[in-house]
């Protein structure tokens, strides 16, 4: 089964080559997640603001 996703997984250099991928692929993924995360808070952040009756120029949170 694990042959199918990584065909050299019977030798050690091909498991490590496939590990180094497999890692690779899930730190991009994170990576896209949290900058979408922050484009979409981003972007509704002064809706927010306004919902909640704040204005934009007050201090922080």
């Amino acid at each position: 089964m694990v042959s199918h996703v990584c065909p050299h997984f019977h030798s050690r250099a091909g498991r490590d080559r496939c590990q180094v991928r497999w890692t690779l692929l899930g730190v991009m993924l994170a990576m896209l997640l949290a900058m979408l995360d922050n484009n979409v808070v981003g972007t509704a952040m002064p809706t927010i603001v306004g919902d909640l009756g704040d204005s934009p120029t007050s201090p922080g949170w």
